[in-house]
């Protein structure tokens, strides 16, 4: 035993003394085969170990009996024993040639870590949990041979290598034991082991490796995390009447009449019938931009919503329009003109909800929750403007999304959730806060804890327990409690990039659907909120996008709502047309915002010195964001007259809609720049045009084009310069016909701003919130 136990280990054997069998040996010369020759070795060296020869009292034994004439029993007994021994041997010699491959592959291994789709979340294991870290071996000095060295070396990492195997086979064993009893903590020290034994054998990569995923997924299910794959979630294909898939679907809702979808700034429908075939969910178009109701053109629908008691569907469009749908009559009708709510600021629509037959509206602008049919005299906050809250009242400026169960939650960017509600029996308005960071920790996946949270849209459950969350920074759906915030499950998908482009969820008989890209999906919820969860399964890895190439890649053959555009758009790295300018906050300043003073929808991105961070004023120099060739420069512009302007806005306000032409016109001193491939950039209101910025001139990226004015405002025109401002577009399409922006949501628009500049967002009424009104 003794003797094997050296061999694993790759120690050397020390030569058993010959004792009585010595002089018998010596006699037929066995000891002077057992031992080297003098001089054997010394001129080279042993490159290896030799392999050990087998025992030297079995070689005599065999010899003294062969001179004594054994009886033929004992010769077939030692025999035997010699079989065995020879056995030994062998495998001892192929041992020795597994260590050698060993040492060459550590020899030959690059040093580079292997990428870990696992960590610990949030725990940090004690030193003593780990246990001491493995001895790195000194460089030989000077005194020590080569040879003595590389064989002190091999039995080292003979050593450690089987150390390793053996410290991966208790964190395996580990894994076992926990997985059984649900033990965390067996689990957390099973991942110690097995982090010793990467640390001591890195050829044990692909085995660890495996064993890491297992306990990953493990410890994501008692988190109770759940990933989805095709094992437990259904998918739907969205296929638009031509045959063609959907290219990027904003919103949805289900209700008793069927399910709706918004994509390419139109209302697409299926009955609930075509959900019971897993394959493609074929829809026909039921409002698109290009209709009429009520004698006024819709303009792109922007959100809506279901009634879950009659079906009844309301559509909330970009100009802050409502339009109701019956399905069983097939019939549109104007619900409520955003016209008749004109103020100052103008409300600013974002996202719908129906509940006990009313219609609520989060309007960020005006910091409101309104509730139809009482528009705007009966909000259901008290309605301080932004600029003037203080600590601790109701603050929604930053909503992306409501749900309304009686009680009203508002999910804001920054991942917070208010919940407002009537408290009993004064029904005083009250208000506690959620956060999503109890959800953030549990994915046990290094892209997903790396990737900031992205909430997008809020739902709240007809079982009365859960709110769901779509973060489409992280793939995944949260669950939380509804009255505590507590986190119940969450559903992850890191391995389905549709994931990234979750933009609603909704729950309808018992079955949780999520519209991710252009898929919609399904999970049934009858699985549990808070049940136990399987332990045994692989992690999954996340996916990554592959980056749009833009030689092979063209701006002018897509949609402006298609999800490759803005990656594309940033390969131009246009910077910011005002120095030092940062990105601002509000929705209302945005692409596919409101505008009531002209009954259409903002189609650029204005920059104000209150929400950008730097002076913007008349005469603030204008620089192009980008290279490329000047189309359109009003060097000789003339401005219009106050009746011209009043004449324009009549207009449009007796069209419901604003012309093409008007647009242009109300668009000011303007210069255009055509960066290439269906890409081009527009800057208006401009004061004045630089010298030699005329059409055909060449520009680079940060040359000075034109100064910051107010042409073709009507503030302008009368001489009013609080609002001076400068309104940038970036167009895409062959005709540059489309503005970036276009048929997404307002988030969505911010958010590829963001990406294509690359500059941070400022937190909206920064300075006013810090006491300068000035």
């Amino acid at each position: 035993m003794e003797e094997t136990d050296q061999a694993l280990h790759g120690g050397p054997i020390a030569a058993e003394p010959l004792g009585r069998h010595s002089e018998a040996a010596a006699q037929v010369g066995v000891g002077d085969m057992l031992q080297p020759q003098e001089g054997a070795g010394t001129e080279r060296g042993p490159a290896r170990a030799q392999p050990p020869s087998p025992p030297q009292w079995a070689t005599v034994a065999l010899v003294a009996l062969w001179q004594r004439r054994m009886p033929l029993a004992w010769l077939i007994t030692i025999a035997t024993l010699s079989l065995v021994c020879a056995i030994g041997a062998a495998w001892m010699i192929l041992n020795q040639k597994r260590l050698e491959f060993h040492i060459a592959l550590v020899d030959s291994r690059p040093t580079v870590t292997p990428a870990s789709v696992w960590k610990p979340a949030d725990t940090i294991l004690p030193a003593s949990t780990l246990g001491a870290p493995t001895a790195t071996h000194p460089a030989p000095t000077p005194s020590v041979q080569p040879t003595e060295a590389r064989q002190s070396r091999e039995g080292s990492i003979s050593e450690l290598s089987v150390s390793a195997v053996a410290l991966l086979s208790q964190a395996d064993a580990a894994y076992q034991s926990a997985i059984g009893l649900r033990d965390r903590a067996g689990l957390l020290a099973g991942l110690a082991l097995l982090t010793q034994a990467e640390t001591a054998d890195r050829s044990l990569s692909v085995q660890a490796a495996a064993l890491r995923s297992r306990i990953g997924y493990a410890l994501a299910a008692l988190d109770n995390t759940v990933y989805l794959d095709g094992s437990n979630t259904s998918r739907w294909d969205l296929v638009a009447p031509d045959g063609k898939p959907l290219i990027n679907p904003i919103d949805f809702t289900i209700g008793p009449a069927g399910i709706y979808v918004i994509d390419s700034g139109a209302v697409y429908s299926a009955p609930l019938s075509a959900l019971a075939s897993i394959a493609k969910l074929a829809l026909a178009a039921v409002l698109t931009p290009t209709a009429g109701i009520g004698g006024f053109p819709v303009k792109e629908v922007l959100a809506l919503d279901a009634s879950n008691t009659d079906g009844t569907l309301f559509v909330l469009d970009k100009s802050g329009d409502v339009y109701r749908y019956s399905a069983p009559d097939r019939a549109w009708r104007l619900e409520s003109l955003a016209s008749n709510q004109m103020t100052n600021p103008d409300p600013g629509y974002l996202n719908i909800a129906t509940y006990n037959q009313r219609l609520y509206l989060l309007d960020p602008a005006r910091n409101q929750v309104w509730r139809h049919p009482s528009i705007p005299s009966m909000g259901f906050l008290p309605g301080k403007l932004p600029w003037l809250l203080t600590s601790g009242e109701p603050d929604v400026s930053a909503g992306l999304d409501l749900a309304v169960d009686g009680d009203v939650f508002v999910l804001r960017r920054d991942g917070l959730i208010d919940r407002y509600f009537l408290e009993k029996p004064s029904y005083k308005l009250q208000m506690s806060q959620f956060s999503l960071a109890a959800a953030n920790g549990r994915s046990h996946i290094v892209e997903m804890e790396s990737t900031p949270s992205r909430p997008v849209a809020i739902f709240a459950s007809d079982e009365e327990v859960p709110l769901y969350i779509a973060d489409p920074g992280r793939r995944r759906v949260i669950l939380l409690h509804r009255e505590t915030g507590a986190f119940l499950r969450q559903l992850a998908a890191p391995a389905n990039p549709d994931f990234s482009a979750l933009h609603g969820i909704a729950e309808w008989h018992s079955r949780l659907y999520m519209l991710a890209g252009p898929r919609l999906y399904g999970y049934d919820t009858q699985r549990g909120i808070t049940n136990t969860l399987p332990l045994t399964g692989q992690l999954p890895v996340w996916q990554s996008f592959t980056l749009p190439d833009p030689a092979t890649l063209r701006a002018a053959d897509l949609a402006p709502n298609d999800p490759r555009v803005p990656a594309l758009l940033a390969t131009y790295q246009f910077t910011m047309p005002i120095k030092a300018a940062l990105l601002p906050d509000r929705p209302a300043i945005y692409p596919g915002a409101r505008r009531s003073y002209r009954y259409g929808v903002h189609e650029g991105l204005d920059l104000y010195e209150k929400d950008v961070g730097a002076e913007i004023k008349i005469g603030t120099p204008v620089y192009a964001a980008g290279a490329g060739v000047v189309v359109h420069a009003d060097q000789d512009y003339t401005e219009m007259s106050l009746a011209e302007v009043n004449s324009l806005l009549d207009e449009a306000h007796a069209r419901h809609n604003t012309p093409p032409e008007t647009l242009n016109r109300l668009g000011g001193r303007q210069i255009w720049i055509d960066h290439g491939n269906g890409v081009s950039t527009r800057y208006l209101h401009l004061d004045g045009i630089s010298q030699g910025i005329t059409v055909t001139a060449q520009v680079v990226a940060g040359q000075l084009i034109g100064y910051v004015g107010l042409s073709g405002t009507p503030d302008g025109i009368v001489g009013d310069t609080q609002w001076t401002h400068l309104h940038f577009e970036i167009r895409i399409g062959g005709r540059h016909e489309y503005f970036l922006g276009q048929w997404l949501t307002i988030e969505d628009a911010r958010r590829a701003y963001e990406l294509i500049l690359a500059v941070p967002v400022r937190p909206a009424f920064l300075e006013f919130r810090q006491g300068d009104t000035k």
